[in-house]
């Protein structure tokens, strides 16, 4: 039975797959039943990092703590899969001639096998994958919200900002703050989302 860890970086690689073939090959629209590919990866892929951004979150391990000991993991398919992810992702990049927006979503697979590799190595700091998984969620979020401002793209910059509503979410309810607390934090930041929504908002219609 496959180890948790390995299961984990081969679903960021399908998702990261899927998105980049969406967006080179798969798309004929703009509406969401016309992208198919494009929407499981970037939903895949951004619901898989949000499931590790909490500290308490651990992979579960079946046998051997190291990803990468055995051999045998690393097949066929592992390779062809890899292959795959770089001539897309090169191929992409020759596309778009610049960062992409959403490169959280296409760094997907690099980022979980950093932070599974740091899982493994028990000399290392358990905080130490719980902070570069968070760190990269936050850069990549970031990122989105930048890129959709000078783009003008009002959906880019409120998926930025619920990723990182989510994550602070996330935290506030791993924190051993009391039931009203946690309710008040969430009601807070929704409110700050809805105002920071509409100012941007009355930004973008000023600018164009």
């Amino acid at each position: 039975m496959p180890h948790l860890r390995s299961m984990v970086n081969y679903f960021a690689l399908f998702f990261a797959l899927y998105y980049m073939a969406g967006m080179l090959y798969l798309s004929h629209g703009e509406k969401t039943w016309q992208r198919p590919f494009e929407r499981i990866g970037k939903f895949g892929a951004l619901f898989l990092v949000l499931t590790q951004v909490s500290f308490r979150a651990r992979i579960w391990l079946d046998g051997s703590d190291s990803m990468i000991d055995e051999s045998s993991q690393i097949g066929w398919l592992a390779i062809s899969l890899i292959v795959l992810f770089v001539a897309l992702l090169v191929l992409f990049l020759q596309k778009l001639k610049q960062v992409p927006a959403e490169v959280l979503i296409i760094l997907a697979p690099i980022i979980f096998l950093i932070y599974t590799l740091l899982q493994s190595h028990h000399e290392i700091s358990a905080l130490a994958p719980m902070l570069f998984i968070n760190v990269s969620l936050l850069l990549g979020a970031s990122w989105m919200i930048v890129c959709g401002a000078k783009e003008g793209r009002l959906g880019l910059i409120n998926q930025g900002m619920i990723l990182i509503a989510l994550t602070v979410w996330i935290h506030f309810m791993d924190a051993k703050f009391d039931l009203v607390a946690k309710g008040v934090a969430f009601i807070v930041t929704g409110i700050l989302f809805l105002v920071i929504n509409a100012f941007v908002r009355r930004k973008l219609r000023a600018n164009a």
